[in-house]
């Protein structure tokens, strides 16, 4: 299980961390203990909350209601006039202190082994919506230097022009990465930047191929990445294999890994090609830009709201469980919609419009949908939220019949509204505080309903129903609470609509939705729910 923060003079190995505040996301010790220290996985009551560290190992957390106090807080710890100007310099001068920590929603939940560089920009603990330095947040103190001024956008990225700005790494000795590394991005493309070779993501080298060490960005001529390591006199970049066009305007998550045998590169979680070559970056001062070529052009025009550096070549595995930020199961999942995840949902705070993305690997090309106005979204904490008086909806790719499914969500249960809020139409839902299923295409018995107090109010819970040809389960925060056997058997009634079912509107928020053509087993469910259960709950 996910732990998220961590108090003690030892840091854990599977953490990131800022200063002395560590970020337990990756299978971490659990606590409290002496030797451990304590951990705990609030979420903002407010806009944030601030860690701080204690030689007692006792937990410190602040949790400012007002502008006011958050300025008197930044002053008792030593801060100034200066420093409270305005919140924005209040969060700077946190972001800058080794003993605190400030959150604003959900921490990532991703792999830290051989992590050398952590950069997020939704998280004011990596960037505080003003200033000069965009902070890694892994342990390594790679922060990075805006130069030219970029721009933050407060829905948690930072945009490039494409002219001539970027962000300077330096030339720090951790991010050579000669001896096999991994690049991760989540990112943008405005525009393809000219005909010629732009739109860099990351690059550390001088200004000619023999010295682009690598270098993730447009190849020339074309839209789509090109990828490519060199060794001081020698490179090979992967210009074949990647046959993608990279849309515009659209967030992606690229992942390039080389391991001194094979170079690859994976898109959405899904790899996409890959060459072998025993080529690796030489040891070398020469300096690592986002944005564009260590040294030179090939400017960015775009935006990126994380970026990781790994010292290793991540698996598979590992580089799915960076993409849904959490290790789920994948096999068979049809659909999967995190609003938090900007790959999924990019809009702002407030009404949602527009389209969501479907993530689910080797699908998400089919899966766009329209949302229909009346549903407010928070990207703080990122769920969409209903308010159980309209029939508005999320349109999704038909299931059509399905001969086994699960269906899983972590849903936050408002009292009132009609009484039966539809989850999925036609029909997964929430009565009152109990989960219910029904299909014209089951017995006579029509609803699978789980116990009343299943889904109470108030609180965020994971919820899963499953078929298996035979007989509907319902589980609640991984565990089985209800199992009804079906005598006449079936599939289930097609879906194709998140709530929007009329005299059952939906009542609450979701952040999370997923849909497999296959029945779960107990132990694939609770992983599930372990995945983002420090996030929820």
């Amino acid at each position: 299980m996910s732990n998220s923060v961590k108090y003690s003079t030892s840091i854990p190995s599977n953490s990131l961390q800022k200063g002395d505040v560590a970020i337990g996301v990756n299978s971490v010790d659990m606590g409290p203990t002496s030797t451990t220290g304590w951990y705990n996985g609030l979420l903002p009551t407010g806009n944030y909350l601030i860690y701080k560290t204690s030689t007692s190992n006792i937990p410190l957390i602040i949790s400012p209601q007002s502008d006011d106090e958050l300025y008197r807080f930044v002053i008792e710890e030593g801060g100034n006039s200066s420093n409270t100007t305005s919140v924005s310099e209040a969060l700077r001068y946190i972001a800058g202190q080794s003993d605190l920590f400030a959150i604003n929603q959900s921490l990532p939940n991703i792999v830290t082994d051989g992590l050398q560089l952590n950069l997020s920009a939704g998280l004011i603990s990596s960037y505080p919506t003003l200033g000069g330095t965009w902070y890694d947040i892994c342990g390594m103190d790679n922060d990075g230097t805006l130069t030219n001024t970029p721009t933050f956008d407060s829905n948690g990225w930072v945009e490039f022009d494409g002219a001539d700005d970027y962000i300077d790494l330096g030339s720090p000795s951790s991010l050579t990465l000669n001896n096999g590394g991994t690049i991760t991005a989540l990112c943008k493309w405005n525009s393809y930047n000219g005909s010629s070779w732009s739109n860099t993501i990351i690059g550390k080298g001088g200004s000619s191929w023999g010295n682009h060490h690598y270098i993730l960005f447009k190849r020339d001529g074309t839209n789509k990445i090109l990828f490519s390591v060199s060794n001081g006199s020698s490179y090979l970049g992967t210009t074949g294999p990647f046959t993608r066009d990279i849309p515009l305007n659209q967030w992606f998550y690229v992942t390039a890994t080389w391991d001194g045998t094979v170079k690859k590169i994976y898109y959405n979680g899904n790899l996409e090609m890959s060459v072998s070559s025993t080529i690796m970056p030489i040891s070398s001062t020469a300096p690592v830009s986002i944005g564009r070529t260590g040294t030179n052009g090939y400017y960015l025009d775009g935006g990126v709201n994380s970026l990781d550096l790994y010292n290793r070549a991540l698996t598979q595995d590992e580089i799915l469980t960076n993409y849904y930020q959490g290790a789920i199961i994948t096999d068979e999942l049809q659909q999967f919609y995190d609003f938090n995840n900007l790959i999924c949902y990019g809009g702002d705070d407030g009404l949602a419009t527009g389209n969501i993305k479907n993530m689910a690997v080797g699908q998400e090309s089919a899966a766009i949908s329209n949302i229909n106005n009346g549903i407010s979204f928070n990207r703080t904490q990122g769920y969409m939220e209903w308010d159980g008086t309209t029939t508005a909806n999320i349109n999704i790719p038909n299931t059509g019949q399905m001969p086994l499914f699960t269906l899983s969500a972590w849903v936050y249960n408002l009292q009132g509204g009609n009484g039966r809020h539809s989850i999925l139409t036609n029909y997964w839902e929430i009565v009152g505080t109990s989960l219910q299923f029904w299909s014209y295409d089951f017995d006579n018995t029509y609803w699978r309903s789980s116990p009343n107090g299943s889904v109470p109010y108030n609180e965020w819970t994971h919820i899963t129903t499953t078929w298996d040809g035979s007989k509907i389960r319902h589980y609640i925060d991984g565990e089985l609470v209800y199992t009804q056997p079906s005598s006449s058997g079936g599939t289930s009634q097609s879906l194709s609509k998140i709530a929007g079912y009329s005299g059952r509107n939906f009542y609450g928020r979701i952040g999370i939705l997923s849909i497999y053509e296959k029945c779960l087993n107990a132990s694939e469910i609770s992983q599930n729910f372990l995945a983002h259960n420090s996030r929820f709950k």
